[in-house]
């Protein structure tokens, strides 16, 4: 089965933007070793989510799974293990009723399509 890479800090980007903050970045310096680090993990989806419905958000979450692509790829990940995909608001955790939920909605998570027989060291904290 797929398992997912949970991470101690979330990368967050700024409403509305595909850029990637400072805080960000921070972290991509620190995972793209840890993913080079661990090649059993095989192939990553980079999964994007928006708290926002509809192609504008889809269009949003897509450039910001790219910009993260692009940036563990410049920090050295092989981009042969990364796809990048953005859901939009397509899968809330939560009903976007407040700016809490919608903070929740606006997600990057990393499913690891590598089927590792051992299970993965947890993410050092970042």
């Amino acid at each position: 089965g797929s398992k997912q890479l949970e991470l101690s800090t979330p990368i967050a980007f700024a409403e509305g933007s595909a850029k990637l903050s400072r805080e960000a970045l921070s972290v991509v310096q620190e995972l793209a070793p840890f993913i080079e680090a661990h090649p059993e993990a095989g192939r990553i989806e980079i999964q994007s989510h928006t708290a926002d419905p509809g192609p504008a958000g889809v269009t949003l979450s897509t450039e910001r799974a790219n910009a993260l692509r692009d940036a563990l790829v410049l920090h050295g990940v092989a981009s042969a293990r990364l796809t990048a995909r953005g859901y939009g608001g397509g899968e809330p955790l939560a009903a976007a009723d407040s700016e809490q939920a919608r903070r929740k909605n606006e997600r990057i998570t990393f499913k690891l399509d590598g089927g590792a027989a051992t299970p993965l060291p947890t993410v050092p904290k970042l």
